[in-house]
């Protein structure tokens, strides 16, 4: 079947801005919004990864990719930075649990870790702990 030249060129004039928005939104790694249709994404991942990643015990099953981006690492650590180990040992009786600071001024945890003023005053907080 012969390609009708002028057609074809018509089809590639128009299509040239969307091209270049999804060229653009490829290079910037926002590859769902590239795909707006998450079927034929999925379908493509799955050819993807079928051609590239060795056949083994680690393979994606079924028609979905649910696998999570990386991106988010690097927020989680920032916002673990928020959450603290707490101990209270005030006349014998120990408490401890996990609270987190909701601002410079004020650390919030449960009221079976710290039940009043003095387990409070007796209280540790610990940032960072592993």
């Amino acid at each position: 079947m012969p390609i009708d030249k002028d057609r074809f060129r018509k089809d590639v004039d128009e299509t040239s801005a969307d091209r270049e928005r999804v060229r653009n939104l490829v290079r910037d790694q926002r590859w769902r919004e590239a795909e707006p249709d998450r079927n034929r994404a999925a379908q493509f991942a799955a050819k993807t990864a079928a051609m590239t990643q060795p056949r083994g015990a680690e393979s994606l099953t079924g028609d979905t990719n649910d696998l999570q981006a990386a991106w988010f690492l690097p927020a989680g650590a920032k916002a673990r930075l928020s959450i603290a180990y707490v101990e209270s040992n005030n006349a014998g009786v120990w408490e401890a649990g996990s609270g987190f600071l909701i601002s410079p001024d004020l650390f919030m945890t449960n009221q079976h870790v710290i039940q009043d003023e003095a387990s409070a005053r007796a209280a540790q907080i610990t940032f960072g702990r592993g």
